[in-house]
Formats: C-alpha cells, sequence, structure tokens
C-alpha cells in the first residue's frame, strides 16, 4: 500500500439536517487519540465506525461539531496594558 501525500490525508465530517449523528473520516492523529478517548470513555456516543493503520471512521453526536474561531487579541495601548496589569495586582 503506497502511503498517502500530507495533502491527501484528509479529515471529512459528513452530516445530514435528518439525523443527530455525525461522521468523522480521519487520517490525524491526534484526532484519532482523542476520539478514540472519547470512545473509550462514551462508547454509547462515539461509536469507532472503521479503523485501520492510517485513518478512522467515527460517528459522534451532530450537537458536538463546532467551528470556533480563535479569540483575536486586543489591540491595547501601553497605557492600556498597564492599567490592566495593575487591575489585575489588586486582586
Amino acid at each position: 500500500m503506497t502511503r498517502l501525500t500530507r495533502h491527501e490525508q484528509e479529515t471529512i465530517i459528513n452530516f445530514n439536517e435528518g439525523e443527530d449523528s455525525a461522521n468523522v473520516y480521519t487520517h490525524n492523529s491526534k484526532l484519532k487519540k482523542r476520539l478514540d478517548g472519547l470512545h473509550a470513555q462514551r462508547n454509547s456516543e462515539v461509536v469507532l465506525q472503521r479503523a485501520d493503520a492510517e485513518s478512522a471512521t467515527y460517528t459522534v453526536p451532530k450537537a458536538w461539531i463546532r467551528i470556533n474561531p480563535p479569540r483575536s487579541a486586543a489591540k491595547l495601548t501601553y497605557e492600556q496594558k498597564q492599567e490592566r496589569a495593575a487591575r489585575l495586582k489588586r486582586r
């Protein structure tokens, strides 16, 4: 079997509006490890459908699917930074 390139190693999340679950197909080792842990803890909610050495497919509750952009850091002036630092020290 030929090893896939980084561009070919996909993660695909698939769901429809008629069901409460989503299918997650992934080659990402961190995501596989996380889903394996959740499967061990909550096997009624996270179902391992298929796994091999390179990829795995899980079924998870659709409500768990989120897109969370990182918080943008506030652009503070030097004075604002000093004020916040002083406020933290008073706590």
